[in-house]
């Protein structure tokens, strides 16, 4: 029988992977085409180090106005990005593929989406931590912390509040300055079952609770992490908390080669970044892979794939009370 006939279609499923499809929705929000450039062309330079200003309320003197008046000046600050860096490695033999009933292409593709999944899991897993760190710590609302309980930094939505626990969500983002109407729901895979019955109790329903619910988007990862003693953990975000760019050295680009290493790039659809590509062959054994007595020394291929991506999270400085919430459904 050839390949493929669908048999393996269960098995070669792949994993959600929300925090960083939220990253790359929202890469555009967090920073401009001129500071992703910057990001692009930081390859053998110092780290790169991006302007921002730093909030501030003018004091107002009650009175008449003077002829003359102190000096208000703003106050700046510098934020580095940290690149982070991965690879892993795999084998091609093309004599293996010429009496195999599955072809050269149809292994090459599979091993490059195994190393996709891989790849998405690892960054998808980095994001997820880039989001926790700057999830807000305190918020200017009463709620937090009061209708609310918050462990961890994590609002503690009961049974009883869930029906209309998003609502008062919502009111602290207002409170805390953020005046968005869409949010971003993303955690892991309970959230759906915990929120699913109210979020479709709509116009035709007994109580329809369609305002309620308006403008939030769920998505999960199967990456994410439920609290101890929670049913489902999720982050719940205005749009542009958090984003992700994906760097490649010139030679990359350029095609270039270096004795007898090809090197390229691969715009991977699975992780919407860019991935540095080496190629190169050896000589081996042709007995090794085909357990025939007859073969003898045949090519084998070594592709190196590997991403080097940085996590891009708005400046908080002192403003604790950020756009990412965090939120535990508790039994």
């Amino acid at each position: 029988m050839q390949y493929p006939n669908g048999l393996d279609g269960q098995q070669l499923r792949d994993q959600n992977y929300g925090f960083l499809d939220y990253a790359l929705r929202n890469t555009p929000l967090v920073i401009n085409e001129d500071g992703r450039t910057q990001l692009e062309n930081s390859w053998n330079k110092p780290d790169v180090e991006i302007p921002v200003m730093v909030h501030q309320v003018s004091s107002m003197t009650q009175g008449a106005m003077p002829c003359t008046g102190a000096d208000t000046p703003i106050t700046t600050a510098m934020v580095t990005p940290t690149f982070d860096a991965f690879h892993s490695s795999f084998h091609m033999v093309p004599r293996e593929s010429r009496r195999n009933m599955i072809s050269y292409d149809e292994e090459l593709a599979r091993k490059v989406h195994e190393w996709e999944m891989g790849a998405a899991l690892y960054i998808d897993q980095a994001v997820r931590d880039a989001i926790d760190t700057a999830k807000a710590t305190t918020s200017s609302s009463n709620y937090w912390g009061g209708y609310f309980s918050v462990v961890g930094d994590a609002a503690q939505i009961t049974q009883a509040q869930k029906k209309d626990g998003l609502v008062y969500m919502k009111n602290i983002f207002m409170e805390d300055q953020f005046s968005e109407i869409n949010f971003d729901l993303v955690g892991s895979h309970s959230l759906n079952s915990e929120f699913a019955y109210w979020m479709n109790q709509g116009a035709q329903n007994g109580e329809n609770l369609t305002w309620a619910y308006n403008g939030i988007r769920m998505y999960g990862a199967h990456s994410a992490n439920v609290s101890t003693g929670a049913n489902a953990t999720g982050y719940m975000m205005v749009p542009g908390s958090m984003g992700i760019y994906g760097r490649v050295p010139d030679h990359y680009r350029n095609n270039n080669p270096a004795g007898t290493k090809e090197f390229s790039v691969y715009q991977s659809p699975t992780l919407g970044l860019p991935v540095m590509v080496i190629r190169g062959t050896a000589c081996i054994d042709g007995q090794t892979v085909t357990g025939r007595t007859y073969d003898g020394a045949t090519k084998q291929e070594i592709i190196t794939m590997g991403v080097s991506f940085c996590t891009l999270s708005p400046y908080k400085g002192t403003r604790t009370n950020s756009g990412i919430k965090k939120l535990d459904i508790v039994p």
